[in-house]
């Protein structure tokens, strides 16, 4: 168990360690709803678990947290998203990045710059690699933003254990900013009915595939 930023993480080592989930609600049922296949019930268990259902019961320091679309942020601030991972890679400055996606679309947003400003300082097409591997950006979807998420150095051995690609997450707290006008999708194809960015639809795309 360890505290990040004020907030709590359970880290599991399949190597050495075991694992049961119980039901949080304060009731008598003391049977796992998912355990290890190794993992071996002590007589105490049910005692703890039980003095853990009761903390939670009286406790108001947990707060259920409001996730936001990606259509739904703004450029700079911190969200709660629900995604999923498409791919995670190490750029050249030897930062790890992941690819995360929820089949929605980031508004468009407009560039303020002076033509002859473009001339000696160009907007960059992108500000880190993409994978060098083109068998893995056909994986991608054709609708909706993907987002490149930069980690923090000091928390990623712990998110390099718990992030799987292809898999949905929660993720808390996460800066979300415009880095020179990369969040601009005025110019997306509109070739293919499922390549028109989604926050032109009335309806939720067809897409995401289940969570």
């Amino acid at each position: 168990m360890r505290i990040y930023e004020g907030d709590v993480y359970a880290i599991f080592n399949k190597r050495f360690s075991s694992f049961a989930l119980y039901d949080g609600k304060d009731v008598e049922n003391f049977q796992p709803y998912q355990v290890l296949l190794r993992y071996e019930a002590r007589k105490h268990d049910a005692m703890i678990i039980a003095g853990l259902r009761k903390w939670l019961a009286s406790s108001h320091v947990i707060d259920e947290p409001n996730f936001s679309l990606l259509k739904e942020i703004n450029e700079v601030g911190l969200v709660n998203l629900v995604c999923k991972v498409l791919h995670i890679c190490k750029t050249t400055d030897d930062k790890w990045m992941a690819f995360i996606w929820d089949g929605t679309d980031v508004p468009p947003i407009s560039i303020y710059k002076k033509p002859e400003d473009e001339e000696h300082n160009p907007l960059p097409l992108h500000f880190k690699p993409l994978p060098s591997s083109g068998d893995v950006l056909h994986t991608f979807p054709t609708v909706g933003t993907i987002l490149r998420l930069i980690f923090d150095v000091e928390c990623m051995p712990y998110i390099l254990q718990l992030l799987k690609v292809r898999q949905w997450f929660k993720l808390f707290c996460v800066e979300c900013k415009v880095h020179e006008g990369l969040c601009n999708y005025d110019c997306r194809s509109l070739g293919n009915l499922d390549r028109m960015p989604s926050w032109s639809f009335p309806w939720p795309s067809k897409i995401t595939g289940h969570m």
